[in-house]
């Protein structure tokens, strides 16, 4: 797949661990009686309401993600763990194991078959909003528009879709569509929609609220090779108006994901051609 594709769609997935994010307040269920069920306003606030009593996250999960150039789906799957406040680990065990690790301050590729790691810079705000909403730690209302559809008219019975469009153009996304549990409230699946016409979903599998975890699991393994001696990423300029755009380094570490690192940035490192 195309890394500098990809990278949109990862990035705006590093939900749970944000460290940036501000405190907001939760609607009580008295303000959530006066808004419809049927509404794009009763769900965004309901899920927030969830989501502040999260402090920690963890889930199987399965990745689907489609290029414009490359049509044909590749599939990846593995578990995740987030703990506020910053800590986040990915972990994928198909295709290929890689894993990428945050103490909300550095971010780590680790090459789980050499034991390597590359370190890059954190992340940037305006590919972490997503975060806020599920976390109960900020309003992603005030970043996005929401708009409330039945899940049947996307294969997703039982369930509603939430569809957000953020209110500022970002090269992050052009659309998220949040799938959502009608019993629990809880999020399912993301489907993640660029504006290059690339899609990525995520479907989080027996997701875990506030499971015990220890911080040591968002430590680097014993036996990788120190960042130190690896190789270091520096920002690049970026130009998401450009079609020949650099991507900055943190989300072209986590495009890496899923996907062979070494051989990906050797022969699919031109950048994303411009696609619906």
């Amino acid at each position: 797949m195309r890394i500098r594709c990809f990278i949109r769609w990862i990035g705006v997935l590093i939900l749970f661990s944000g460290k940036q994010a501000v405190k907001a307040s939760v609607p009580s269920k008295e303000a959530l009686s006066f808004s419809s069920e049927s509404t794009a306003q009763y769900w965004v606030e309901k899920i927030e309401r969830l989501y502040a009593n999260i402090s920690s996250f963890s889930s199987r999960f399965t990745q689907k993600s489609t290029t414009k150039v490359y049509p044909k789906t590749k599939v990846a799957s593995g578990e995740v763990f987030f703990m506020k406040p910053g800590n986040m680990r990915w972990i994928y065990h198909k295709p290929n194991r890689r894993e990428i690790l945050s103490n909300g301050k550095k971010l780590f590729i680790y090459e789980a078959d050499d034991k390597k790691i590359t370190e890059y810079p954190p992340l940037d705000p305006s590919y972490t909003m997503v975060l806020s909403f599920l976390t109960g730690e900020g309003k992603l209302a005030n970043s996005m528009r929401f708009e409330f559809q039945e899940g049947e008219s996307h294969r997703f019975p039982g369930g509603i879709i939430l569809i957000g469009t953020p209110q500022k153009s970002t090269a992050a996304y052009q659309q998220i569509f949040f799938f959502i549990d009608r019993k629990t409230s809880q999020i399912r699946r993301v489907a993640i929609h660029d504006v290059q016409g690339n899609t990525n979903s995520f479907d989080f599998e027996n997701p875990t609220i506030n499971p015990p975890l220890n911080p040591k699991h968002f430590e680097l393994p014993a036996t990788a090779t120190h960042p130190s001696n690896s190789k270091q990423q520096k920002p690049l300029p970026n130009n998401p108006k450009s079609k020949k755009s650099h991507m900055s380094p943190h989300r072209h570490a986590l495009s890496n994901l899923g996907g062979d690192i070494k051989r990906g940035c050797q022969a699919h490192f031109s950048p994303c051609r411009s696609a619906p």
